[in-house]
């Protein structure tokens, strides 16, 4: 099963207590509250990362840690933003990209204000 939703919002949690559901939750068709995929966070150092899967309607996806900024930037700074995932059994994803959209301009650049 192919999954393709587009990112219209994001809610992200940082948990010092439990690191491992530090959380991005993405959302698509904005003020209907549809979750449209989650994301994980676990340790740099962890040998192999839970494996993704599809769950309540949703690809629930696994990164390190360290890939969090790059993701909230993405979030922050692209748009439009659309999530992908192949699901391969109806449970495992086999395959899945967080991305901007396929026609996105060389050279787009940062809209930087002067004396920001």
């Amino acid at each position: 099963m192919h999954y393709n939703k587009k990112v219209t919002g994001y809610y992200y949690g940082i948990n010092p207590v439990f690191p491992g559901y530090s959380t991005i939750f993405l959302y698509g068709e904005a003020g209907n509250g549809n979750l449209v995929g989650r994301l994980y966070f676990e340790p740099d150092n962890k040998h192999t990362l839970t494996p993704h899967r599809f769950e309540n309607g949703c690809p629930v996806l696994y990164f390190r840690r360290s890939d969090m900024p790059l993701l909230i930037d993405m979030l922050r700074n692209e748009g439009p933003v659309w999530l992908w995932a192949y699901v391969s059994d109806g449970i495992n994803i086999a395959n899945a990209v967080l991305s901007t959209d396929y026609t996105e301009p060389v050279g787009e650049g940062e809209n930087i204000l002067p004396g920001a």
